[in-house]
Parts: structure tokens; C-alpha cells; sequence
């Protein structure tokens, strides 16, 4: 019986790498990384001089950091509601923020306007720890607070300015392929479409400022980053999980670092490698890993609903084998899958909002009956609300309007905004109150 066992487990053990190269050299077959020194160099390369990214992080880093607490957007305070002025005090306080930081918006409009960006990386670690990524965050917001105060006091190319500004510094982490980049991008996002709409309930732009605005959002929406973020993800797995077993003793989930449970976490993670579990783990997380990729490239409904699929198969397969790295970082991976149909979501109803500004322009500042009648003049067809596969809604307020999709709830809340940490109730939405 010892016998059989023993060959049962050497077959077994044969077959894992076997499956797991056929994988490996499918991707390869298309042109795929699969190591991450293959992937610092899939990562495109981009001379120091015409580097946008290097800029931007240098521009992001010399915004001032001093009295903005006191500032909505930048800062804690509230800011005043869509559509409402700001008070005089707030207004000559936010003025003279921008004007401190003057020299930062000259190199930060500088840098956005380089076509290409390659974020520092390192090829062992991911992105490189070095590069100062609440700095961009800030900057995204200084932009923000720049766009209002502009709308504000009537100052709307500025205001256009700033928006597309906004896009471009988002887009700058388009092609870097990791999860920790794709999330920030993700991040970003909000500010940059809470900003619109803001600057949209406060002034109105011309023709072809709305129309260049329309097309940046629509060219957001449509990136590939949460693809190259997959990407980047199965080649962190391989160079995790292709390690000897000893050197994964201290990356084992829940190591706590203390000394006397080196042995027993090295023995364990010994056992872990000779028994075939680790090549099984490595299996698991690069099956998982790349029928997701394969996914991202589905229609954004379509992609939600397989993605949906694969999860539950991940996780009743978790729930029968011990698989202690990939039952610790995949299902994390899976979430991202709904915060990117949130992402696709809110960006088409920014990109419809550009569309409605731009009837309300051409009628005199009322609103279509629909979003249909903004097709084919306005758009080309009215977005798909990943949550449901249906086209996005539209209802006009006592003030403006709302474009909204059902949110992950899965129920047509009439556009009504979370407030708070509401579960459901809510759908996401973009508001304009003018």
C-alpha cells in the first residue's frame, strides 16, 4: 500500500508541471511574459528624456503641503454642494492655495503633455517602493480643487484644462502591468470624475471642449490596464510559487516573524514542496490567473458575469484543498473584477454627461428626453451598464440631471447617491445640478 502511495505521489507530482507548462507556453505562444524579468521588459521602454512618468512624479512631489487641511478636496473640509457657491472666505483661501502652488501645476501640465510613461519598476519586487505614489494622488487632487475654483469664477478653459489633466495623469499608469498600479489608476478615478461633476454643475464649455472631453473618458474606460494588471499578476505567481520550498517559509500567510517558529515554518514549507502542494498551488493561481485575463477582453457585462463564474469554481476548489498561498491571495484578486465594472461604469456615465452637455448647448440648455436621443448625433450608442447588460439610465432632477447605473446591489434605485456607508440603496451615478 506504502508502495502504491508512493507511485500515486510521484505521478501526481509529474503531471502538476506538466500542466502547468502547457499553460506557461500558451502564453508565450501570443507573445505573453510569464517570468517578471520578462515582464520589466514587456513593460515598453521609454527614454529618461521623453519619459512623461519621471515628470510627473517630479512635478507631483513639488505641490506644498502647507494649509491645505483647512481646503475641501485637498484637505477635510466639506465642499460646498454641486451647483452652490462657495463661500467668499473659503473661495479667497482655495485662490490663494493654487496661487502657492503655481510652479507645481507649470511642470504637472508639462509632464502630461510627454505621449508616452514608464513607471519605475523593480523587477523582483513590482513597482518600484521608491516611487512616491501619494504625491500623484495629491497632484489629482490639486487638480480637482484648481478645475473648481476655476469653474467657480468663471474661468472655463482652465476649468477644461484641469479636467483633462485629470485623464491624462490617470492614463499615465495605463501600461504598467501590476495589480498594486491598476489599483491606484482605480483610486484615481473618483476624484477625477467627482471633479466633472462639480465643474459641469458650475459652468458650461463650448463644442469642441466637451466633445475632447467625451473622447478621453471614453478612451479611459476602454484601457487595458486591468488586463495588464492580470498579466503582471501570473508572473508574480510564477517567481513566488517557482521558489524552493525553503525560501517561501517566510512569505507563508500568517508568518508572524518570530524566532522560534523558524524551524517549524521551515519543516512545513519543506513538506509543502516535496508533497507536489506547492506545484498544485502554482497550478491553481496560474489557471485562475489566466482564464480571468482571458476574460478582460469580454464586453464589460459579459466579463463580470465570467469572472463571477470563476470565482465561485475558486472558491469551492479552495474550500477542498490545501492550497495556503492561493487561498490567500486570489480570492483578494477576484474583488477587483466588481471595483472594475464600478470603474467602466462611472466613467461611461461621465462620458454620457459630456454627451447631454453638448445637446443642452446646441437646444438652448435643455436636456434630450433620453439618452437614445443623444444616438447617433452625440454618441454612438448609449453604454452598457456592466451590472445588468442594459443601457445606462437617465433622469432629469429638480436641478440637472443624474446618469446612473444600478450598482452591484443589482436594483434600479432611481439614481440616488450612497451617502455614507449605506450597503444598498444606492446606484452609482454622475450628478450635474444646473
Amino acid at each position: 500500500m506504502l508502495a502504491v502511495a508512493l507511485v500515486a505521489l510521484l505521478v501526481w507530482r509529474r503531471q502538476q508541471p506538466q500542466a502547468i507548462g502547457q499553460r506557461l507556453a500558451k502564453l508565450r505562444a501570443v507573445g505573453l511574459p510569464t517570468t517578471l524579468t520578462e515582464l520589466d521588459t514587456w513593460y515598453s521602454a521609454v527614454p529618461d528624456k521623453e519619459n512623461g512618468a519621471l515628470l510627473l512624479i517630479e512635478a507631483a512631489s513639488s505641490f506644498r503641503a502647507g494649509g491645505e487641511t483647512n481646503l475641501p478636496i485637498v484637505g477635510y473640509a466639506k465642499e460646498p454642494p454641486r451647483g452652490q457657491p462657495w463661500p467668499p472666505e473659503l473661495l479667497v483661501a482655495a485662490q490663494a492655495h493654487l496661487a502657492s502652488n503655481q510652479e507645481g501645476f507649470n511642470k504637472l501640465h508639462a509632464a502630461l503633455g510627454h505621449p508616452r510613461s514608464r513607471y519605475p519598476t523593480n523587477p523582483n519586487l513590482g513597482m518600484d517602493p521608491t516611487v512616491p505614489l501619494f504625491p500623484l494622488q495629491k497632484a489629482n487632487s490639486e487638480l480637482a480643487l484648481h478645475a473648481q475654483i476655476a469653474a467657480e469664477t468663471g474661468h472655463s478653459a482652465e476649468a477644461m484644462q484641469c479636467l483633462l489633466d485629470q485623464v491624462r495623469l490617470i492614463r499615465t499608469m495605463d501600461g504598467c502591468p501590476l495589480l498594486t498600479s491598476h489599483l491606484v489608476q482605480m483610486a484615481h478615478e473618483p476624484i477625477a470624475t467627482g471633479s466633472a461633476e462639480g465643474v459641469f454643475s458650475r459652468c458650461a464649455f463650448s463644442e469642441a471642449e466637451l466633445s475632447s472631453l467625451q473622447h478621453a473618458y471614453a478612451e479611459a474606460a476602454d484601457s487595458l490596464s486591468y488586463e495588464n494588471a492580470i498579466i503582471g499578476e501570473i508572473c508574480w505567481d510564477v517567481d513566488v510559487l517557482s521558489r524552493p520550498a525553503g525560501e517561501l517559509a517566510d512569505l507563508w500567510p500568517g508568518t508572524t516573524g518570530d524566532t522560534w517558529q523558524d524551524p517549524m515554518r521551515k519543516a512545513g514549507a519543506s513538506l509543502y514542496g516535496f508533497s507536489g502542494m506547492q506545484r498544485r498551488d502554482l497550478r491553481i493561481a496560474i489557471d485562475y490567473l489566466d482564464d480571468l485575463r482571458v476574460t478582460a477582453k469580454l464586453p464589460p457585462r459579459q466579463r463580470l458575469l465570467a469572472a463571477n463564474r470563476l470565482n465561485a469554481k475558486l472558491n469551492e476548489r479552495l474550500a477542498r484543498q490545501f492550497v495556503p498561498f492561493a487561498r490567500s491571495l486570489l480570492p483578494t484578486i477576484g474583488k477587483v473584477v466588481s471595483i472594475d465594472a464600478h470603474r467602466y461604469a462611472i466613467l461611461r456615465c461621465t462620458e454620457s454627461a459630456c454627451a447631454i452637455e453638448r445637446w443642452r448647448l446646441a437646444h438652448g440648455g435643455s436636456l434630450p428626453p433620453s439618452l437614445g436621443t443623444l444616438v447617433p448625433e452625440y454618441l454612438a450608442a448609449v453604454p452598457e451598464d456592466p451590472m445588468d447588460g442594459k443601457p445606462l439610465k437617465f433622469r432629469p432632477l429638480a436641478q440637472g440631471y443624474v446618469v446612473y447605473s444600478i450598482g452591484e446591489d443589482g436594483t434600479d434605485d432611481g439614481g440616488k447617491e450612497r451617502m455614507g456607508g449605506q450597503p444598498t440603496g444606492w446606484d452609482y451615478t454622475f450628478t450635474v445640478a444646473r
